[in-house]
């Protein structure tokens, strides 16, 4: 993917257990903020098509006509590893919508991936919207890429602060 600096990029990390009770209530959030930005350029948003907060935001701007590209952090057939069947079709057929794809090169460690995905994505957005429960979490979660984004390239990020569903 070429980099996208020809369009106002909103990226996105997020828990994918979000809380299933509260979910019209982060669409909400996510309407309002994609509906209020007021861009010189045409947005474009940038996910990796996880479940929960990856694929709420994509479906929020698909409802509001924003174009999405996609970065995924390993092979799909690695990729797909992580998806229940039912979660498989749903995220090949937002895969297929996408109007840029990327894969980042598979270097057989999935933490690895993830942080790299995470990180590319914070790096490549105007704007990182942080669907998270505000808690510091595992490496490479969600927590790890805010920290990033403000640590290391000192940009600031939007939060929607989330529940998460108990395991």
């Amino acid at each position: 993917m070429k980099k996208l600096n020809h369009f106002f990029t909103i990226g996105i990390t997020g828990h994918r257990d979000l809380l299933q009770s509260e979910l019209g209530k982060y669409k909400d959030e996510l309407r309002n903020y994609f509906s209020g930005i007021k861009a010189e350029k045409e947005i474009v948003l940038l996910s990796p098509l996880a479940d929960g907060a990856d694929r709420l935001f994509i479906e929020v701007g698909i409802e509001l006509g924003l174009r999405y590209k996609t970065v995924l952090p390993m092979p799909i057939e690695e990729y797909s590893q992580d998806f229940s069947k039912e979660s498989l079709q749903e995220f090949y057929s937002l895969y297929l919508g996408a109007s840029g794809k990327e894969i980042l090169p598979w270097s057989g460690n999935r933490n690895e991936q993830y942080r790299a995905v995470g990180e590319y994505i914070a790096k490549e957005s105007d704007v990182l919207v942080a669907m998270w429960d505000g808690e510091s979490g595992k490496y490479a979660g969600t927590g790890d890429i805010v920290k990033f984004r403000t640590q290391n390239l000192h940009a600031p990020y939007y939060h929607i602060p989330v529940h998460r569903s108990v395991s």
